[in-house]
């Protein structure tokens, strides 16, 4: 315990330790504020990256999806004569050969197989035999 033998030394003492706190809790803040920039700065730097990934990952997925719908424009005319000429070939099974059927319809398990899938679709009305 300090004995202060008069009342202004014990006033400077107490001035002396405010003037120490004050400039300690300074360099406090200052320890805090870096600390704080530091970790704002990771923060920010996190939610960037972040963002950047997401972005690249919504761009990968649109262009994926623009070079599938491009693909899928140009083959659209061709799947067209495709099953019209598929057509053609069910309303006339009859008459074409086993090997005429399988390529025509790309099953390669038999004619047969075909011929009869498309009596029963015949016997049934139903797809193409429809009336």
């Amino acid at each position: 315990m300090i004995l202060y033998h008069n009342k202004k030394n014990m006033n400077e003492a107490k001035i002396k330790n405010i003037i120490v706190d004050d400039i300690s809790s300074k360099k406090e803040d200052v320890v805090n504020r870096k600390e704080d920039f530091i970790i704002s700065n990771r923060t920010k730097w996190r939610k960037v990256f972040l963002i950047l990934i997401s972005v690249l990952c919504i761009g990968v997925f649109l262009i994926g999806h623009l070079a599938t719908t491009t693909d899928e424009i140009f083959k659209a005319d061709y799947r067209k004569i495709i099953y019209t000429n598929l057509e053609g070939v069910a309303k006339d099974f009859r008459n074409y050969s086993d090997e005429e059927l399988m390529n025509s319809f790309e099953y390669f398990r038999g004619g047969d197989q075909i011929r009869n899938a498309l009596e029963i679709l015949q016997s049934q009305n139903l797809n193409i035999f429809k009336k």
